[in-house]
């Protein structure tokens, strides 16, 4: 074939191909999806499992204990801690991201990044010491693997030695193991059993290394040392007088090191020069009695402790900074305001730079961290975002949504996007508290419910907000559940007046005065129109069981009736495709049982399409785009049909497993998830 005619075949196989890759089409086509993993197969797209995944979009840890952090590089960063904890930071620490919302039963507690590849390694387990949690990622935290090793129990420390050798602990019911990797972490073996509990290490290129801990019966701290890669260990007698406390130690070389011990209750730092064979004692002025002291050295002359520092009989966690080796130490920072101070647990440092570092922690406030960019001789405070736990969600286009959330003791808000789910931000902030539920419509108005009888209501879209002028008989101990309003502006309230009974309210004036219409003996946790006249509640969690089920009006919420055959059973969420197909989940039950329910004749009968025991007890929510996706989120995990309910797939491992509210856009193509741990997250359908 001559040259030119091979060149013009070339060209034209280019130009369909680039017609094929370029196809927009219906993204719920196998034609779309097989597009989609060519183009990514071919280098033109990010990830090829993208709209197989949740993102979240917005983070509020409020739950989480911060056990460190590490950085790939001086603009990412990443945070573990309890619960399945990974944050991500692209700009030097300045916000963070939930990149992988991971096992919510296990705890991370160890992070360490290959000095060469730059894979990162985060690792933890079960706190029964049941399940091993080990992963790695090798493009900045996008995806992860799992990575198996011969053991069950906790990894407490992770680190690698060089870019081929690495050390790691893990601890089980009766004593601690010390595994090797020789191939960049991608296989770990054996390498000894050690008695006690190992919560740390360090390990050098000569093989001499260090490892500390509690003794088995948690009697004593104990530092052990090895000169061979950690296949034997000796007790070092740098333990004498220490108590069964949190031992701390950092070690710059095989010889220098420091040692934070507890004797007698009071915090006591040694310091040995000769690999542990004699060290120098001293105590720290202004650490509390019985202070955990954590240390951290980055060469032979500088180095920190995170402890406690007592002011007025309270102890403020505190930074004590070293220049000289640790013959002195100085108080850097401790802050009595609790508006700026830490009252808290203080994690683990990193250090980006030689002038940049991050002490990770866990308030009694919030998830938050200290961050010093002078060496560390002024510290300044910054938080991971509010504390706040979200309700449900109200999605009104596909570029416009609300959710709403709060927290006992922190201010209740509500978030606004304008981008179909992808950014939030706060146009509300009210008193201390928390909103369950949310509605909005394409007219403009908003209304947010919660506790403490709080009701707030826009009719331009969020930007200015009112209060009802009256409440009628309502208490102000009522907790709202549930909100909904008709074309008309009638709207209806679901709630809880007291611990053991429930209410349905209505207004006819836009929310602006309210008027009960029933009172049960069980709570009242959602409530929705139908249309323009019929409406549906439901009841469950608390108060007497005979009253909980499903509640109908044909009168638009003037007078309700009990569906009898649904006596009994606890409900929490509803989702309305149309007039006759209407969804349910269960509420909250001793049992951990989470069920989901599927009335196609307007809710006068249903029929059980979803049944699992989940680990913890949980509101369970549900959302449906159609008679036939639609997915169920409770402590079992989240699930995804593709045919009405007749069979169920789990997401994906790190999908958030405990949505409180579920919505769609218009369009469908993509879910919006709420969750109590103060998460929103989104993902493409299907």
């Amino acid at each position: 074939m001559k040259p030119r005619i091979i060149y013009l075949l070339i060209l034209a196989s280019l130009f369909h191909c680039k017609l094929f890759l370029n196809n927009t089409g219906d993204p719920h086509s196998d034609a779309y999806r097989k597009t989609q993993l060519l183009r990514c197969l071919l280098g033109l797209c990010d990830d090829p499992f993208a709209s197989l995944r949740w993102r979240e979009v917005y983070r509020l840890p409020t739950a989480n204990l911060i056990e460190g952090g590490a950085f790939v590089s001086d603009q990412i960063g990443f945070m573990i801690g309890s619960g399945g904890l990974v944050m991500r930071s692209s700009d030097s620490g300045s916000t963070w991201n939930r990149l992988v919302a991971g096992d919510r039963q296990k705890n991370i507690l160890a992070i360490d990044i290959n000095p060469s590849s730059k894979e990162i390694f985060i690792a933890g387990g079960k706190s029964d010491y049941t399940s091993v949690y080990f992963q790695s990622s090798s493009n900045s935290g996008r995806t992860w693997k799992n990575i198996l090793i011969d053991g069950t129990g906790i990894i407490t420390s992770l680190h690698f030695t060089n870019e081929n050798l690495g050390f790691l602990v893990l601890k089980t019911q009766t004593a601690s193991k010390f595994y090797i990797t020789r191939d960049r972490g991608a296989n770990w073996s054996l390498q000894s059993d050690v008695s006690g509990y190992i919560s740390g290490f360090k390990m050098f290129d000569n093989g001499v290394g260090y490892h500390w801990g509690t003794d088995t019966a948690v009697t004593m701290s104990l530092i052990r040392k090895t000169t061979n890669f950690g296949q034997t260990w000796q007790d070092l007698s740098i333990n004498t007088g220490s108590t069964a406390s949190d031992i701390s130690a950092s070690f710059t070389n095989p010889n220098f090191g420091i040692v934070s011990i507890v004797v007698s209750g009071v915090p006591e730092i040694r310091k040995t020069t000769d690999g542990g064979n004699t060290y120098s004692s001293q105590t720290v002025s202004g650490l509390s009695e019985g202070s955990t002291v954590s240390v951290y050295l980055w060469d032979s002359n500088n180095g920190f402790l995170l402890g406690y520092n007592k002011i007025a009989s309270i102890n403020f966690s505190s930074v004590y900074k070293t220049q000289d080796g640790g013959n002195t130490w100085n108080l850097a920072y401790s802050d009595p305001q609790q508006s700026n101070g830490i009252i808290g647990v203080l994690g683990n440092m990193t250090r980006k730079n030689q002038n940049e570092y991050f002490v990770f922690f866990s308030s009694a406030v919030e998830a938050s961290f200290l961050y010093s960019e002078d060496g560390g001789s002024n510290w300044k405070v910054r938080s991971t975002g509010d504390n706040i736990q979200f309700g449900r969600v109200a999605i009104v286009s596909d570029t416009l949504g609300y959710t709403s959330g709060g927290f006992s003791s922190f201010p209740r808000s509500v978030f606004r996007t304008k981008d179909g789910g992808t950014t939030w931000s706060k146009i509300y902030t009210g008193a201390n508290g928390l909103f369950r539920d949310i509605f909005a419509n394409n007219n403009g108005f908003v209304c947010s419910v919660g506790a403490n009888r709080d009701i707030v209501y826009s009719n331009d879209g969020g930007e200015t907000w009112s209060l009802p002028s009256s409440f009628g008989a309502i208490t102000t101990t009522t907790e709202f559940r549930g909100v909904s309003f008709n074309k008309q502006g009638i709207g209806l309230l679901a709630g809880r007046p007291t611990g053991t009974s429930g209410m349905i309210a209505r207004s006819t004036d836009n929310g602006s005065t309210w008027t009960i219409v029933l009172n049960t003996t069980a709570w009242v946790t959602n409530v929705r129109f139908i249309n323009e006249s019929l409406a549906i509640a439901t009841s469950g969690v608390g108060g007497t069981a005979s009253s909980f089920g499903v509640y109908l009006s044909s009168d638009s919420g003037i007078n309700w009736t009990q569906i009898p055959s649904t006596a009994g059973l606890s409900l929490y969420d509803l989702s309305i495709v149309n007039e006759s197909l209407i969804y349910a989940s269960s509420g909250a039950i001793a049992t951990n049982q989470e069920t989901g329910y599927k009335s196609q004749d307007g809710g006068l009968t249903w029929t059980t399409i979803f049944q699992k025991t989940g680990p913890t007890t949980q509101n369970v929510a549900i959302g449906f785009s159609d008679q036939n996706r639609g997915l169920i989120s409770g402590s079992s995990g989240t699930w995804k049909t593709e045919n009405g309910g007749l069979t169920w797939t789990e997401e994906l491992r790190w999908s958030d497993s405990g949505f409180l509210g579920i919505s769609y856009l218009p369009s469908k193509n993509r879910i919006i998830g709420t969750g109590g741990s103060g998460t929103i997250q989104y993902r493409s359908w299907p």
